[in-house]
């Protein structure tokens, strides 16, 4: 009697424009958010008239960052990933995930100072006015 094995599901090949757009999203995430932070600092300072006002633009922006960071490692997304393996100077692979590859420390501790920078920018400028 032959054994019935479960059969996996075959994955369709992932779209060569997907592709593209995780790799441009990545880049994005890591690269364009750091100056998009600092752009949003002094047109607050700008506005408001105020450093003040780019300090707590800047502290909410490194929290947000950090918090968007953890959030992409914990639901998957396809971007964090390739953007992770830009850090690594490796080649952005969309199709292929591998979490397990890089540490733990790396998912987790990066956004975890980027938050803690947040915090202390936040507390200093509340603090120094």
């Amino acid at each position: 009697m032959k054994s019935k094995r479960r059969q996996l599901p075959v994955r369709p090949q992932m779209p060569e424009r997907t592709k593209k757009r995780i790799k441009r999203m990545a880049l994005l995430l890591r690269y364009a958010a750091s100056v998009l932070i600092v752009g949003q600092g002094f047109l607050w300072a700008w506005l408001f008239r105020s450093m003040r006002a780019m300090s707590v633009s800047m502290g909410i922006g490194l929290i947000c960052y950090g918090v968007y960071e953890i959030i992409g490692y914990r639901m998957r997304f396809r971007h964090v990933y390739c953007a992770m393996q830009n850090m690594y100077r490796q080649k952005m692979t969309p199709e292929r995930c591998e979490w397990e590859k890089f540490p733990k420390t790396d998912w987790y501790g990066t956004p975890a100072v980027l938050i803690a920078w947040g915090v202390a920018v936040l507390l200093i400028s509340l603090l120094a006015g």
